[in-house]
């Protein structure tokens, strides 16, 4: 009977052994584990192209050379090498001293950038970057053969093919984009819906860009500075049978063709309605909003 409780005593003890011996053993202590952080870009840009197509850079620095990494709208994702450029900033995916090497090449200069696609310097061009987007101001209207973009309000009026019927004689005619206002901002007051507005105007062929050569009437443009972008500025004003027009000129100096964006206000007489049945227009508010619009041009 004594061998019989003795040995399942024996049994849980070197059961109770083993356990503790595991249990209890020295445990190899593992290396934490360090997360190197990403590194925060030196800036970044986003690109509207030709076809609607776009870009999304970050660019880095690095010790030797700086990196791009793309994402393009065809959701291809990629990080591209600096390599030497005569200007700007030229990335690619080889080395340009190994012929056949370089499939994808990403030069950016200024606000614009071009790429090479296997050869195909098609696939993406006419590309310019935009301004972040904002409520106010959802959608960009981007021109690839003048090299801009600038956003505007989704119930506005777009007009691609403008062209100013009154520029300076002695110029040729002005032609680009017009933007004109939603009749509910026009709406029970003496502002007009018909021409009110902002366009982006541009003209061949000018040396000496200025806001006079937007313009038959004899002004003095005065040079300004908004926002770090330096204009040549001028307005104008004209009346006639119970209406007004008012303009504000803002021409890009160095721009090549000769580039303005101009607006255009038309507004009528408050005197001539009955008292009660229209009210005067904010003049302040809308120059306001067209000075946010002006402010999202971005040129190549």
């Amino acid at each position: 009977m004594r061998y019989k409780t003795i040995v399942p005593v024996l049994l849980l003890l070197l059961v109770i052994g083993i356990v503790l011996f595991f249990w209890l053993r020295p445990k190899p202590l593992a290396a934490p584990i360090v997360e190197t952080p990403k590194p925060t870009p030196t800036a970044t840009a986003q690109y509207i192209c030709n076809n609607k197509k776009t870009i999304g850079a970050r660019f880095y620095e690095g010790a030797a050379t700086g990196t791009v990494e793309l994402a393009l709208s065809d959701e291809r994702v990629m990080s591209l090498q600096q390599t030497v450029s005569g200007s700007g900033a030229r990335y690619s995916n080889g080395n340009p001293q190994i012929e056949g090497s370089e499939t994808f090449v990403f030069w950016s200069k200024g606000n614009g950038a071009t790429v090479t696609d296997n050869g195909d310097e098609k696939s993406y061009f006419g590309c310019v970057a935009m301004k972040p987007f904002s409520d106010d101001l959802p959608l960009v209207y981007h021109d690839g053969q003048n090299g801009y973009t600038i956003r505007y309000a989704a119930d506005w009026i777009v007009d691609p093919v403008y062209t100013n019927t009154s520029p300076n004689p002695d110029m040729p005619v002005a032609m680009g984009v017009r933007f004109r206002i939603p009749t509910t901002m026009a709406t029970g007051t003496n502002l007009s819906a018909n021409d009110t507005g902002l366009s982006v105007e541009s003209i061949e062929g000018v040396t000496g860009c200025s806001a006079s050569t937007f313009t038959s009437n004899t002004i003095n443009a005065t040079t300004t500075t908004i926002n770090g972008t330096e204009y040549s500025f001028a307005t104008t004003s004209d009346a006639g049978a119970g209406n007004f027009y008012e303009e504000h000129i803002y021409a890009l100096p160095y721009s090549k063709p000769c580039t303005a964006i101009r607006y255009l206000i038309h507004s009528t007489n408050i005197a001539n309605y009955d008292p009660g049945t229209k009210t005067e227009f904010n003049r302040p508010a809308l120059l306001q909003t067209f000075d946010v619009i002006r402010d999202s041009f971005v040129t190549r």
